[in-house]
């Protein structure tokens, strides 16, 4: 974040130009489209005996399809 180059200027761009065109997109669902939204998460504070780093994951489900 201090030291940004050109080079890090010229992704963020790419992001942005990315984004703006695809600021239209999305889904849609009806009122009665009936899904269920589940997430699940574990985590372990500390949990690394060698350098006490902390680890995480989760899942996230509509319905039963997993899309995170």
């Amino acid at each position: 974040m201090n030291n940004t180059t050109e080079k890090h200027r010229k992704k963020v761009k790419r992001i942005f130009c990315y984004l703006w065109g695809t600021v239209n997109m999305g889904l849609c669902y009806t009122k009665d489209y009936g899904f269920e939204l589940t997430g699940f998460l574990d985590a372990d504070y500390a949990g690394c005996k060698d350098t006490f780093k902390s680890t995480s994951g989760g899942a996230q489900f509509l319905g039963e399809k997993l899309v995170s």
